[in-house]
């Protein structure tokens, strides 16, 4: 299971990414798995994360673009494959 965390001016969430895939965005979504992140530079429906085997994470990206740590751009509408940094 995948640990994340989310900090910013607002947040310090600690979440699990459970089995299957979870969207993040600005906006609650009821009818989804999404984490609210409170922040006006994420877009109202931002990502939805998907853990990978050989600790990798897909990421499809619906909102504006997302610089990683190791470099990766995901811009609108694009699908990635980033590695899990250690912890």
């Amino acid at each position: 299971m995948l640990n994340i965390q989310i900090c910013n001016d607002k947040q310090g969430d600690k979440i699990s990414l459970p089995e299957g895939s979870l969207s993040m965005g600005r906006v609650n979504d009821p009818d989804s798995n999404r984490t609210v992140i409170n922040d006006p530079y994420v877009s109202r429906n931002q990502l939805t994360l998907e853990e990978l085997p050989n600790n990798k994470v897909r990421v499809e990206n619906h909102g504006s673009p997302i610089t990683f740590s190791d470099g990766t751009v995901a811009e609108k509408g694009e699908t990635v494959e980033v590695a899990v940094p250690a912890s």
